[in-house]
């Protein structure tokens, strides 16, 4: 929905939040795509009915629409290979906004993906199959890597879907330590009930865990050793009393 939609795209979380997490390179694409947008929306004209009036974007649309126009598309459009226009016989590789079909999620690690894809040529559309066996009230999901013709990486579907896919198998690349300590801390802040309210910057934060592995498991390790360690005082204080 478009509410869940602000609460979870990148392209809506702020200019500071973005600069928390620059490191990453996905926060640095919103933002230039964000500024390009803004730039566009700001400057861009548009040819009146009659083709000889010109009004400018921010004399028709609020920015806000412009935006929320973008990340829809974004977030809704579908990589197809679809027969080409000029050769029937072969495919060519389209974005394209397909009804019903661009409202179904992709599975992950624990919810499998059971549904794919054929272009049905004879009527000229687009139909979903099921892969298997799907029971009543069981949510119909497609694979990520059928939908964009290979599998990508978290960074890629938070930037184009406002999402991250549990147990993706495609890594991301991983950063220097030094950097990595930055993040850990900066993470570390993330944890107060203000940043649940925009759930984005958890998604800003997982990112940062799987371009920071050896860093965050580290300190992951470090969190556990500590907490035996606590416990074994207080166990120790109750045996002496």
């Amino acid at each position: 929905s478009e509410k869940q939609l602000q609460r979870t795209h990148p392209m809506y979380a702020s200019n500071s939040d973005l600069a928390i997490f620059s490191d990453i390179a996905m926060a640095r694409a919103v933002r230039g795509t964000r500024s390009r947008l803004r730039d566009s929306w700001k400057k861009g004209k548009v040819d009146g009915d009659d083709g000889n009036i010109a009004a400018s974007f921010e004399g028709v649309y609020e920015w806000s629409e412009m935006l929320r126009a973008y990340v829809v598309q974004l977030s809704r459009r579908i990589r197809l290979q679809l027969p080409s226009v000029s050769d029937k016989n072969s495919l060519s590789q389209t974005l394209a906004l397909v009804p019903v079909m661009d409202m179904m999620n992709f599975g992950d690690e624990t919810r499998k993906f059971n549904c794919g894809w054929d272009y049905a040529a004879e009527d000229d559309s687009l139909v979903v199959r099921t892969t298997r066996q799907v029971m009543r009230g069981e949510e119909l999901l497609l694979s990520e890597e059928e939908v964009e013709g290979k599998p990508k990486d978290n960074a890629y579907m938070a930037y184009q879907y406002g999402i991250t896919i549990d147990g993706n198998q495609t890594p991301l690349e991983q950063l220097p330590d030094d950097v990595c300590e930055g993040l850990q801390q900066e993470v570390e802040e993330l944890k107060s009930e203000r940043d649940k309210k925009h759930p984005y910057r958890v998604l800003l934060a997982k990112l940062a865990r799987e371009s920071c592995v050896e860093v965050f498991e580290k300190r992951m390790h470090e969190e556990e050793r500590d907490k035996e360690d606590q416990d074994r005082i207080v166990f120790l204080a109750h045996v002496s009393n």
